[in-house]
C-alpha cells in the first residue's frame, strides 16, 4: 500500500498529463525516496510478530525471496495503468464538458453552482480592504457564513459531486 499510495501522488500532481511531463520538485523526490526506501526495508526484514494478533514476518526472511520485486513490478505496472486512466478521465472531461468541466476547472456539484467562495486569497492581498477594521470583519464573516452554507448544501447533498484540487506547484 505504502508504494502504490506514494506512486499516486507522481501520477496525480501533474493534473491532465502524463506523469513524467513535470519533473516533481526535489523535497517531493526526498520524501518519495525516504518513505518508499523505510517502507521497503520494513518489509523485508520485520521480525517475526503478532501485531493485532496477526502473525508477520518480513518478506526477506522466508521465500520467495523476490516476492519484494514482484511487488514493485505490480505497483508501478498498476501506477502506469492508472495515469493512463487519468488521462482518459481529463480528455472525456473536457471533450464532453462533462459537469460543466470546461467552464470551471473542475467538476462541481450541479447545486452549488452559485456559491463561491475564494479561499486562495491570502488576508493581505490587494483585493482585501484593510483600511477598516470592521469591513474586514464583516468580510470574514461573509466569507464564514458562504462556507457554512457550502458545507451544509455538499453535506445534504446525496447526488453529484464537488472535486476539485488544489496544488502549490512550487511543492508538487
Amino acid at each position: 500500500v505504502s508504494i502504490s499510495d506514494f506512486l499516486t501522488l507522481f501520477s496525480c500532481r501533474t493534473g491532465a498529463d502524463w506523469f513524467w511531463t513535470s519533473s516533481p520538485a526535489p523535497i517531493l523526490l526526498l520524501a518519495g525516496f525516504i518513505a518508499l526506501s523505510t517502507s521497503t526495508i520494513l518489509a523485508l526484514v520485520w521480525p517475526a510478530s503478532y501485531p493485532d494478533g496477526i502473525y508477520t514476518l518480513g518478506l526477506g526472511r522466508r521465500q520467495p525471496y523476490m516476492l519484494v520485486v514482484y511487488i514493485w513490478l505490480y505497483c508501478l505496472v498498476w501506477w502506469l495503468i492508472q495515469d493512463i486512466f487519468k488521462v482518459l478521465a481529463y480528455k472525456l472531461l473536457t471533450h464532453l464538458n462533462l459537469f460543466g468541466f470546461n467552464d470551471t476547472g473542475m467538476v462541481v456539484h450541479t447545486h452549488s453552482d452559485d456559491l463561491h467562495i475564494n479561499i486562495h486569497t491570502p488576508p493581505h492581498s490587494p483585493r482585501h480592504n484593510h483600511t477598516n477594521t470592521t469591513n474586514n470583519n464583516n468580510n470574514m464573516n461573509n466569507h464564514r457564513e458562504e462556507y457554512s452554507d457550502i458545507k451544509d448544501d455538499i453535506s445534504n447533498e446525496t447526488t453529484g459531486l464537488l472535486v476539485g484540487s488544489y496544488c502549490d506547484d512550487d511543492i508538487l
